[in-house]
Order: C-alpha cells, then sequence, then structure tokens
C-alpha cells in the first residue's frame, strides 16, 4: 500500500469496521494519513 499523498509504503494500522465489512488500516509514516482498504 502506498500512500497517495507521499508515495511512501504505509504500514499497518489494524483493522477497522465499514458497516459489516472487515477493513485493512494502512497508516502513512510521513504525513500520519490514513487510509481504509476492504480485506480481499
Amino acid at each position: 500500500m502506498i500512500c497517495p499523498v507521499c508515495k511512501v509504503t504505509m504500514h499497518k494500522a489494524g483493522f477497522g469496521w465499514s458497516g459489516s465489512k472487515k477493513v485493512q488500516r494502512y497508516r502513512c509514516q510521513k504525513c500520519g494519513r490514513v487510509v481504509q482498504r476492504k480485506q480481499a
């Protein structure tokens, strides 16, 4: 997972829930941006 702003590799930041779906959360070490991505 690459940060859309910094273009650096993001780190996994645990799981979150989007309604009833489990999503993986990623956090950018550089800008602190958090992105959620659906689990495959």
